[in-house]
């Protein structure tokens, strides 16, 4: 059910997923299939190739990869973040924390390094080339 609230904004008092547990399964098939056809249909949605949905003024509806997600929290802190900020970075994208061990393995992929309780960019140092010997 849904109302008008004067703003132009509508609000849903029906959790859909409450709807959809209290159907019989062979009814879900059928409403899979009607709410793919309505997110088509209505120029709110975005879908990808994949079938991803996003609203439609995203710029994407693919969820950044942890890397990813880590690489920005270090770039905003020139080199360094929290492992807090940074877990609830990915929390915030996927839904679930991430555990330290979870989170190493990103933090690896950029070079990084976790020192206690924050994450560093390694520093990397620039190799001087060799003098040239005179033959």
């Amino acid at each position: 059910m849904t109302t008008g609230t004067g703003s132009g904004k509508t609000e849903c008092f029906l959790d859909p997923n409450e709807v959809l547990e209290r159907q019989p399964p062979d009814i879900l098939l059928t409403n899979y299939r009607m709410l793919d056809l309505l997110q088509r249909a209505d120029a709110r949605f975005r879908l990808s190739r994949w079938g991803a949905v996003g609203l439609s003024e995203w710029e994407s509806v693919r969820f950044p990869p942890r890397t990813e997600i880590v690489k920005r929290c270090l770039d905003v802190g020139e080199g360094r973040v929290t492992v807090e900020s940074a877990m609830d970075q990915v929390e915030a994208v996927y839904g679930q924390r991430p555990d330290r061990a979870t989170l190493w393995g990103p933090v690896q992929q950029l070079g990084a390094k976790i020192v206690g309780d924050w994450i560093f960019m390694a520093v990397r140092e620039s190799v001087a080339e060799p003098s040239q010997s005179p033959r």
